[in-house]
């Protein structure tokens, strides 16, 4: 059985310490998405849909911010 794949999107600013909480989870296969923002608390869900890369096959989305869905 395959690990559930959870990307977890954020800005510059917290990736490093986004990117040290995700390294100790060991039930999932998570993938640190940084996109051109400095603080992740002021996305919003069209600005995302904007920015976003392809990412591939992804079970879940973690979105901070003003984001909605």
């Amino acid at each position: 059985m395959s690990r559930e794949r959870i990307a977890f999107v954020t800005g510059k600013l917290a990736e490093p310490a986004l990117r040290r909480q995700v390294s100790e989870l060991k039930a999932i296969d998570p993938e640190v998405v940084v996109l051109p923002i400095t603080v992740a608390a002021l996305l919003t869900t069209p600005w995302v849909s904007r920015h976003l890369p392809r990412l591939g096959k992804i079970d879940r989305m973690i979105l901070p911010g003003y984001c909605m869905g």
